[in-house]
């Protein structure tokens, strides 16, 4: 455990190390990679007064179409991983749409929905259910076989089985899947924002700033968000120990 705490102190430093040499060194213009000093410096100063309105707006587009998404993905999830025959009926466009980007899909959201907030939310949820979904779906139909079999001797009822059976050997799976969606749907959130103008986010003001050069903003945004998802990631991870403590057994 010390050993690993002093690795999660050693990697930043070397990375904000090598980062302030580039800068100081002028091995990259000092006005397109600014010292990491003078970005904690703006981050710390302008965080409350310039940047927590869209980062709040960020997170809100995030949070909601993660949950939205984990809920639906959860649930189809468990449909088409419990039965055979409609597994196989959706197999094909399943790996379709697992193959496809998600955020190619943007403009026609946008085309339906309009300009806004609506079409950012809808693939911010599709791509969490998604991918959400297809981890559910090989939870349930490959979970722990010994475990089914021997409910099945004992003559559990179907729902029996699912209940004591089949969720508690998805949950490992269905969590994998949500750890690393959080940081995905993140991605699409912030992705969607810089390419659908019409709000106030992080992403968009990513684009402004790299439109009239507000570069140290600009590397200060990008470290909120790198942060968010870390952290967002970390608390997952935590969570996940905690309630699935019987995963690998």
């Amino acid at each position: 455990m010390k050993v690993k705490i002093f690795y999660y102190i050693l990697t930043p430093i070397c990375f904000l190390l090598i980062w302030f040499l580039i800068s100081e060194l002028s091995l990259v213009p000092q006005v397109l990679v600014p010292s990491p000093i003078k970005v904690f410096s703006y981050l710390f100063s302008n965080f409350y007064p310039l940047l927590i309105k869209p980062t709040i707006f960020t997170i809100q587009l995030w949070l909601l179409g993660f949950i939205v998404g984990a809920i639906i993905g959860i649930a189809i999830g468990l449909i088409i991983g419990y039965s055979n025959k409609i597994y196989n009926f959706f197999e094909v466009l399943i790996d379709f749409f697992r193959s496809l980007p998600s955020i190619v899909l943007l403009p026609i959201a946008v085309i339906f929905l309009g300009i806004g907030y609506a079409p950012k939310i809808f693939i911010v949820v599709f791509s969490t259910a998604l991918y959400v979904m297809i981890n559910t779906i090989y939870g349930v139909k490959y979970g722990k076989t010994s475990k089914i079999l021997l409910a099945r001797v004992l003559k559990m009822t179907p729902s029996q089985e699912f209940k004591k059976v089949i969720l508690p050997s998805s949950l490992p799976n269905i969590f994998a899947g949500l750890r690393i969606t959080i940081s995905l749907s993140l991605v699409v959130a912030v992705a969607s924002e810089m390419i659908v103008s019409g709000t106030a986010g992080l992403g968009q003001k990513i684009l402004d700033d790299m439109v009239v050069y507000n570069l140290t903003e600009m590397y200060s945004i990008i470290l909120i968000i790198g942060l968010l998802g870390y952290f967002s990631n970390k608390i997952f991870s935590i969570v996940e120990n905690r309630l699935i403590h019987w995963k690998g057994y």
